[in-house]
């Protein structure tokens, strides 16, 4: 599907800038690409939250802070249940981390919030 390509594309992007810069601000515009991608095509959210969660399988495809941020806008109770189950079962003192950062990322209240334009403009 060509639509999941681009979201994989634009996730790519976003892994390389944020690698190259560490910096937030200057990923940022790459993680709204993708937030708009999703947002303009409804009919593939069940293919998104698959992808969401090939991402945070694997770091070459996209940083988790991607899905952490669209997650914060998104509220998708459907990965959030995926994430839940996920991080119950998850061995990985490395992972489970992670799964538990993108899951604050769906309180109002995320404290990494902040780090971002998109959600002080709020």
């Amino acid at each position: 599907m060509a639509v999941m390509g681009e979201f994989f594309d634009l996730a790519a992007n976003a892994e390389r800038i944020y690698s190259e810069t560490l910096d937030i601000s200057k990923v940022e515009p790459e993680f709204e690409k993708v937030l708009t991608l999703i947002q303009a095509h409804p009919e593939c959210h069940v293919e998104f939250v698959d992808g969401f969660i090939e991402i945070l399988k694997d770091a070459k495809k996209g940083p988790s802070e991607l899905v952490s941020f669209c997650v914060h806008e998104l509220r998708w109770n459907d990965l959030r249940s995926r994430l839940l189950e996920w991080v119950k079962t998850e061995r990985s003192e490395r992972v489970r981390p992670v799964l538990r950062d993108v899951l604050e990322a769906f309180e109002d209240d995320w404290r990494d919030a902040d780090m971002f334009r998109h959600f002080s403009a709020e």
